[in-house]
């Protein structure tokens, strides 16, 4: 049994690191890193007017009306941001890290901004990992490595993936909406729609142009009942 056991791990191993997924490895790291060099760039001074915004609206919620009646009041709640040029998520995300982050460290608006980045540059790399899945559906495996290869290289998703904005956000759930929009046609099923939907409310929370991406996702339930 025990032997059982141990051949089906190693199996399991050896199918991890098949050499296509080995490169795809390979290949994320790579991103990643490529991401994460000069993420200092700014050397503290948070030059980008967006990430600036986003972080300084964030920093500056707090929960002090949450267990009062000014928390249904819009104009008194200490939770609102009073600033809706992007959605909300990013701003929300930012001052639920800076709770997380101040129970280690006292951490300030301008250290925010190295786990913030870091956070866009990790999102940004499992974008690489999805458009290599994609690219399977009409390539093979060695085409769909360069593909993944060519975007870990692409200098615009490298150059936001040094700010923490919304760009590689919604760029990340477009490609997943997209993805999984696609075997939605294939077989519809209540584990794709919630997937879908999840995906969309987080894009939408992220930036209310993201609206648009709603398309395929009808698309996907037109095309579903004619095949």
């Amino acid at each position: 049994m025990n032997f059982f056991i141990s051949k089906l791990n190693i199996q399991t191993i050896k199918n991890y690191f098949l050499p296509y997924n080995f490169v795809l490895l390979i290949i994320f790291i790579f991103s990643f890193m490529l991401r994460l060099t000069g993420i200092n760039w700014d050397s503290g001074y948070l030059f980008h007017p967006d990430e600036r915004a986003i972080l300084m609206h964030g920093y500056d919620l707090t929960f002090d009306s949450i267990n009062s009646f000014e928390f249904f009041n819009a104009d008194a709640s200490t939770l609102n941001p009073k600033w809706f040029n992007y959605g909300s998520l990013p701003v929300y995300f930012v001052k639920i890290l800076s709770l997380l982050s101040n129970i280690f460290t006292n951490t300030s608006i301008y250290d925010l901004r190295i786990p913030l980045r870091i956070t866009s540059a990790l999102i940004d790399s499992i974008t690489v990992i999805f458009i290599y899945k994609f690219s399977l559906i009409f390539l093979s495996k060695k085409w769909s490595l360069f593909v993944a290869f060519l975007l870990s290289l692409s200098v615009i998703n490298i150059q936001n993936s040094h700010y923490f904005t919304t760009d590689i956000f919604i760029t990340n759930f477009s490609l997943l909406i997209i993805y999984f929009s696609y075997f939605n046609i294939k077989e519809t099923s209540i584990s794709k729609s919630i997937i879908l939907g999840l995906l969309f409310a987080l894009g939408l929370a992220f930036k209310f142009s993201f609206i648009m991406i709603i398309i395929p996702i009808f698309l996907s339930y037109f095309l579903a009942k004619k095949c």
